[in-house]
């Protein structure tokens, strides 16, 4: 996603706000200094099934995309490229087993057939573990960022789940929560989900940031 705020040359008042949530070439009409935020596309969060009890099943959030914002000065005439990442597929399984979630795309802004002037690098995706045993899923790592002139922000990271705590009484599901991107200029991690007390069955599924 990539945000374009226009400001007039003379006395910096708010002329117009774009927001791109698809790749889009965009003509500037006017001479101007525009506040650009980039971000890259999110992790998908990881999935884990097992239709027998006694199991533990664990999935862990996405890491968010990376952010960068910069204040620059826009040239009427030129054209501007806003490639916009994809977010990152979550985790899917039709049948026992674990899977991570995707990565997501990194976003970028700059000249056209130029030079990229920003980049905001995607979030991992989160893994997932299921067994007959203790298991656990590590949260997606947040994508890092380049090139503003502001801030570069790191997304958040996925939170994390984990069944320390196992019984073969019961069955044992966790869920961690999805990083947030630092659009203020700083990233904040998902919610762990923590397993952690023995006996019959038990759910833990953490908020994202």
């Amino acid at each position: 996603m990539a945000t374009t705020s226009a400001y007039y040359a003379n006395n910096s008042s708010v002329l117009n706000e774009l927001v791109f949530t698809t790749t889009t070439t965009w003509a500037c009409n006017f001479d101007c200094r525009a506040i650009v935020t980039v971000i890259g596309g999110g992790g998908g969060g990881g999935a884990a099934r097992n239709d027998a009890d006694n199991h533990s099943i664990t999935a862990a959030g996405g890491g968010a995309g990376g952010v960068a914002k910069s204040l620059l000065t826009l040239a009427s005439g030129t054209s501007y490229v806003n490639t916009v990442g994809a977010a990152g597929t979550y985790g899917a399984t039709d049948g026992d087993g674990a899977v991570s979630g995707g990565n997501g795309g990194a976003s970028t802004f700059g000249v056209q057939s130029a030079t990229v002037l920003m980049t905001a690098n995607y979030g991992s995706g989160g893994s997932a573990g299921q067994g007959t045993s203790a298991s656990s899923g590590t949260g997606g790592a947040g994508g890092t960022a380049s090139g503003g002139n502001i801030f570069n922000a790191t997304g958040g990271e996925g939170g994390d789940a984990a069944c320390t705590a196992f019984s073969s009484s019961g069955f044992h599901v966790g869920a961690g929560g999805g990083g947030a991107p630092g659009i203020f200029g700083l990233g904040h991690r998902g919610g762990d989900a923590a397993l952690t007390t023995g006996g019959y069955d038990k759910i833990a599924a953490a908020g994202g940031a």
